[in-house]
Parts: structure tokens; C-alpha cells; sequence
């Protein structure tokens, strides 16, 4: 009973995703570096369990500072969503509406997606990943430097 509780969330989950930004206007061309870069071996060791899985750690210079993190991964076929810290505890409950992401979307630059956390304050949240590259529940650590 377990198991078929989780499908249905996952089913949930997978069809309340939208489709990947595509469109020109999607495209932020700042030329700014983002705060952080993720590296595909750093997430393929969260998925596989083989490998040093560590937290995605993003530091900031203050809380009004851009701040985007870069998945150095491919975005074919990819859904991206940052959730809160409480995503874990919300997974494990049966729910008739699917759980609402902080951000459900990502900005592709240079045909790698980036998450824009400038709006969000300091704290633990989670980057659900769904791609073909890499797929996921990622922790990720906002703080901003003392």
C-alpha cells in the first residue's frame, strides 16, 4: 500500500511540472557569474549513491545581491523546481493537489539551466530535478556572508 501512496505522488508530481522555458524571451543574457556552479558528478553522486553526495552550498555577498546557481547539466528533456525545507515531511503525506514549488521554472543561458535565488531568504531548500542528464532531490543551502 506504502508503494502505490508514493506512485501516485510521483504521478502527482511528474503532471504538474511545466515544460521547460524554450522561448527567446527565457533567455537571460546577463553576462553576471552566478553565485554557485553545480557539477554534473556532484548530483550524479546524490542519485546513484556512489560518490561524495554533498549539499549545494550557495553563499552571497548580502541578501539584496543577484544570486543564481548554474547546473552544469544538459536541459533536454528537464524539469526543475525549488521547494522549501519542508519538501521532505510533504512527500510522505497523500494529498489530492500536488506540493507548490518556490520556483517552477529555470532560466536557460548558455544551454544551462540557472535558478534565480535572489528574492529568497537565508535557509535549507530542495531542487527537484526530473532530466535525462540527472534526476533528483538536491539539497541546497542559501546563506548570506557575514
Amino acid at each position: 500500500m506504502k508503494a502505490s501512496v508514493y506512485i501516485l505522488g510521483l504521478i502527482l508530481f511528474f503532471t504538474s511540472c511545466k515544460p521547460t522555458p524554450s522561448a527567446p524571451g527565457a533567455q537571460l543574457k546577463t553576462g553576471a557569474k552566478p553565485a554557485s556552479e553545480v557539477q554534473l558528478e556532484q548530483l550524479a553522486a546524490c542519485e546513484t549513491g556512489q560518490g561524495n553526495c554533498l549539499p549545494i552550498e550557495v553563499k552571497r555577498q548580502s541578501k539584496e545581491a543577484k544570486t543564481t546557481v548554474r547546473f552544469l547539466i544538459s536541459t533536454r528533456n528537464m524539469q526543475m523546481q525549488l521547494f522549501d525545507s519542508s519538501y521532505p515531511k510533504q512527500m510522505e503525506v497523500v494529498r489530492d493537489e500536488p506540493i507548490k514549488p518556490i520556483i517552477d521554472n529555470y532560466i536557460e543561458e548558455d544551454g544551462y539551466p540557472i535558478i534565480d535565488l535572489t528574492s529568497l531568504p537565508d535557509g535549507k531548500y530542495y531542487v527537484h530535478i526530473i532530466g535525462e542528464a540527472v534526476g533528483g532531490i538536491f539539497e541546497l543551502n542559501l546563506k548570506t556572508k557575514n
